[in-house]
């Protein structure tokens, strides 16, 4: 069986309609629409829980004894950690 050829392309149609298009070439995306769908309420979960953990983060108060003692500790493994070295 023989293949015709395809009158579009044979005439060069398709070249003036794409010419005749010009910058507003709307083309197909690589993705279907569910895909950008998924995306999106994926990133927008992601972001919605780091702002409300943001939001609901408490202030550790700390009095002046256990201040004391952090810094020692950091001291102390600071030290520990150069020797390592």
């Amino acid at each position: 069986m023989e293949l015709l050829p395809d009158p579009v392309t044979q005439s060069g149609m398709h070249d003036r309609l794409a010419s005749l298009a010009g910058p507003f070439v709307i083309k197909e995306s690589p993705m279907p629409w569910y895909a950008w769908l998924i995306l999106v309420v994926a990133i927008g979960s992601i972001v919605g829980g780091l702002m409300m953990l943001r939001d609901t983060a408490n202030k550790v108060e700390l009095t002046e004894e256990q201040r004391k003692r952090v810094a020692e500790r950091n001291a102390q493994m600071d030290a520990k950690e150069a020797q390592d070295r």
